[in-house]
């Protein structure tokens, strides 16, 4: 490049008909059978808004996010479906989040789980929750640790 040349920026444009027209592809695969949307990341840098609104509209029956102010992101936009949280919460707040939301959190561990059953019981709410078990990956969720075979608690370990 030359003086004063400057390097196209990358951006990606979303056309939400041609996203439409691909979530009712997955909603005819789905035959009749509940399908969740994943919107993380601001729908990976398309925008979370419109896009959760057109999946939505085409059949998604959740919405899934990373964290909690995504959650309440959504909510704050007027979206009434259900929402998972995946990373669940990180600390006490974002379980107060979660639970403003009314979203379900995926519990990785115990922290996670003491954490929304704390806030749950403050708020005198019910928490709505998935919980990861670690089947071998090593990834996410609870390990191994409690008595007998290689079950145990979330996240004893």
């Amino acid at each position: 490049m030359g003086d004063g040349e400057r390097a196209a920026v990358p951006r990606a444009v979303i056309d939400l008909a041609a996203l439409r027209a691909n979530a009712q592809v997955v909603a005819r695969c789905a035959a009749g059978r509940e399908w969740i949307a994943v919107v993380k990341a601001a729908a990976y840098g398309h925008g979370v808004v419109p896009v959760a609104r057109e999946l939505v509209k085409a059949g998604a029956a959740r919405l899934a996010v990373v964290n909690a102010q995504e959650a309440t992101e959504l909510r704050a936009a007027g979206l009434a479906a259900p929402i998972l949280v995946l990373g669940g919460p990180r600390d006490a707040v974002e379980a107060d989040e979660i639970l403003t939301a009314r979203a379900v959190a995926v519990l990785h561990d115990e922290d996670a789980a003491g954490w929304m059953a704390a806030t749950a019981g403050r708020l005198g709410r019910q928490a709505r929750v998935q919980i990861e078990v670690d089947t071998g990956m090593r990834r996410h969720g609870g390990v191994g640790g409690g008595g007998g075979g290689g079950g145990g608690g979330a996240g004893a370990g």
